[in-house]
This record gives C-alpha cells, sequence and structure tokens, in this order.
C-alpha cells in the first residue's frame, strides 16, 4: 500500500516536470511553477508545490543553521510538515498528531515527519536538557489517547563524518 501511494507521488512529480520541460522538480523556481499552473492537473500541482517549496526551505534552513538560529531552523522543520500534510498528502493522523504535541512543547524548536510518509517517524528538534522530559511526555500521551506504545530515541548533533588522509 504504501510503495503504490509513494509511486503515485513520484508519478506526479515526473508528470509535472515533463509539463515544464525539466527533468527534475529540483530545478523549478517558485514563480515558473506559478506560471505553469493552468497547464498541471491540481494533483500535478500541488505535489511540484511541495516539492519546489521543500527545496526553498532547504536553502534557508542551511542559511538558518550556519548562523546558529534553531528557532529558525526549527519553523523550516513545521513548514516542511504542514506542506508533506497538505500538498504532497505523504503524512498519516499518527505523524500530524506527534507534530501537533511536539509543537505544545516549549522545548520542541521544530518537527516532522522522515522518510517517505505514509507512516513511520518523525524527526524533532528539542532542547537537549529538555529531552527526556518531552520523551517521556509524549510516549505518556501517545500511549494514553492512541492506545499504542510510542518508541523514542534521543540523539546528539555531532560533527558529520570526515576523511581524512594517512
Amino acid at each position: 500500500m504504501v510503495e503504490a501511494r509513494s509511486a503515485a507521488l513520484r508519478f506526479h512529480c515526473a508528470a509535472a516536470a515533463k509539463v515544464l520541460g525539466v527533468t527534475t522538480l529540483r530545478v523549478v523556481e517558485p514563480a515558473q511553477l506559478k506560471s505553469a499552473r493552468h497547464r498541471l492537473t491540481a494533483r500535478q500541482h500541488a505535489c511540484a508545490y511541495h516539492v519546489v517549496g521543500e527545496n526553498q526551505r532547504v536553502v534557508a534552513a542551511e542559511r538558518a543553521l550556519r548562523k546558529g538560529d534553531l528557532a529558525q531552523f526549527g519553523q523550516y522543520l513545521f513548514q516542511s510538515h504542514a506542506s508533506a500534510r497538505e500538498f504532497f498528502q505523504n503524512s498519516a493522523p499518527e505523524l500530524d498528531w506527534l507534530v501537533e504535541r511536539a509543537g505544545e512543547h516549549p522545548a520542541c524548536l521544530g518537527a516532522r515527519l522522515s522518510g517517505q510518509g505514509f507512516g513511520g517517524f518523525t524527526v524533532n528538534l528539542v532542547l537537549w536538557q529538555e529531552a527526556a522530559e518531552f520523551c517521556q511526555r509524549l510516549e505518556t500521551e501517545f500511549r494514553r489517547t492512541q492506545g499504542r506504545e510510542l518508541r523514542t530515541w534521543r540523539c546528539r548533533v555531532v560533527a558529520g563524518a570526515t576523511v581524512r588522509s594517512a
């Protein structure tokens, strides 16, 4: 089921790219998409709108991280999830619930679904000193309202992998 839904999203994105005369939506600017809206089906436009917006958010999120602006970076995570839910339509009620609850916690700076969607997990940007309490609260509330267990993992961001010469 998930594979079929993911394949449908890829199909709509490829169809939109073809109408726009590009091989990938990665190169499409928002103004270009806006001017071609009338040539796209509603579903093609919604998918392309999410992808083009997501590309813009990634660039802006990188700038926010380079400036050390975690609050702004977190807002891009929330915006990404909202776009995935509303336009790409690859979220799930449980994921929406998790992102919404996460956003209510004062230590959470941002949250979004991760992976291909349609279930799975969320990534939450949380102040480290509050992370244990954040996870516990989310687990407890999920169990109470959803009737099943939620597994959470706390991870710290560290420097990425590097290549060193011998």
